[in-house]
């Protein structure tokens, strides 16, 4: 049985790929959902204009995706799932909300609507990362 001790030694000094964020990185990117929020409303609050807006608008875009660049590189995580993929999609969709009152500003209530399409994509990010944190 020496074959089977070596085995067993060789898969108990394999690194585990379930290795939970640090608590600063975890503070980090929740943080970095409120900022997301906040910008939106203060952007559409404001009416910054187009030029602006747009500049925001690819702000906030790619906000969201270099997080999720970043989470998927970040070693010692759990493999991308299929729930990761959808909630990335679902993360960019929902930032998408404040990019479209953003370019287009329109006549309707822009404070209410603010408010609800930036806690979407606040919330639609923090949806992605609490699904990559889970065990």
């Amino acid at each position: 049985m020496p074959h089977q001790q070596t085995h067993d030694s060789l898969i108990g000094s394999v690194p585990s790929l379930r290795m939970p964020p640090s608590v600063g990185y975890q503070a980090a990117a929740v943080a970095s959902c409120v900022v997301l929020a906040a910008v939106g409303v203060v952007a559409i609050t404001r009416e910054v204009g187009r030029p602006i807006g747009i500049a925001v608008a690819v702000l906030l875009l790619g906000f969201v995706l270099c997080w999720q660049w970043a989470e998927g590189r970040a070693a010692g995580r759990r493999p991308w799932t299929r729930s990761s993929t959808i909630l990335s999609w679902v993360s960019i969709i929902a930032v998408t909300f404040p990019m479209s009152q953003l370019i287009w500003p329109a006549a309707s209530d822009t404070t209410t609507y603010a408010w609800v399409s930036s806690a979407l994509a606040g919330l639609g990010l923090l949806a992605f990362f609490i699904d990559r944190w889970r065990g």
